[in-house]
């Protein structure tokens, strides 16, 4: 890394034209800062009472190179599998540009949001995610990741 040895890896086999990763671990000069998760719990409704969550946080990217970088940013969204937990990706947008710089950001297979953005020597890029959630007050829901 920046014409230093690091450390000794191997490679599998890969047809030609095929992808694989290939991680190179961190690099100190890409700065990384992920804010707290920002909680809002509500209860609204007289008779059939709706529980909703509102979950916010925001992952903070400084390139502090003299080189131009590419980035590649995945965030986990929840996944309902049950009819009456309802989920709604509140922000990114993922039709639009991200405003501060050139980012895009899509929502691949896994139901993660993607964020690609290609970041200047020195510039700064916040990538925020908010999403809500909505269950039924008598229920009970568990998060687990796979």
């Amino acid at each position: 890394m920046d014409n230093n040895f690091i450390t000794h890896g191997s490679i599998g086999n890969v047809s030609l034209g095929d992808k694989f990763d290939l991680p190179l671990g961190t690099d100190a000069s890409v700065k990384i800062e992920y804010k707290p998760v920002k909680k809002v719990s509500d209860t609204q409704g007289l008779i059939s009472k709706t529980h909703f969550e509102n979950v916010r946080r925001e992952t903070q990217i400084t390139n502090t190179k003299t080189i131009e970088i590419t980035v590649h940013v995945y965030e986990q969204v929840p996944l309902s599998s049950v009819e009456k937990i309802k989920v709604k990706l509140i922000t990114p947008e993922l039709k639009a540009k991200h405003s501060n710089a050139n980012c895009t950001v899509t929502m691949n297979e896994n139901n993660n949001i993607e964020w690609k953005c290609i970041l200047q020597p020195k510039e700064q890029v916040r990538l925020p995610l908010e999403y809500s959630l909505e269950w039924p007050n008598d229920k009970q829901v568990e998060f687990t990741e796979q």
